[in-house]
């Protein structure tokens, strides 16, 4: 992987987060919630598009499969975050518990 196609795969995951995000807000926004609470979703959306993205790198997951998936992590990245934050606490108390 050449040093400039980096930052491009983190711009290209984000972007298609944030229009999963987006997308979501657009569908789903009640009247008494303003700018800030759309702003808010759309980065939490990046944010989770852009973890999905490193998860499914590492997997070694086809790039148009990538592609697909991190949008679909931006459309519902709250839950999907709630999702990961259970099983990484599963993951770091079954590894305490070894020792």
């Amino acid at each position: 992987m050449s040093p400039n196609k980096i930052p491009e795969d983190f711009i290209t995951a984000i972007l298609i987060a944030m229009g999963g995000g987006a997308v979501r807000a657009i569908n789903n926004k009640p009247a008494c919630r303003g700018w800030r609470w759309f702003v808010a979703g759309i980065i939490t959306a990046a944010f989770a598009g852009l973890v999905m993205n490193f998860i499914l790198e590492g997997l070694g997951v086809s790039e148009k499969t990538r592609v697909a998936i991190v949008g679909m992590a931006g459309y519902a990245a709250h839950d999907l975050l709630e999702v990961l934050k259970q099983r990484l606490l599963t993951l770091v108390k079954g590894a305490g518990q070894d020792e």
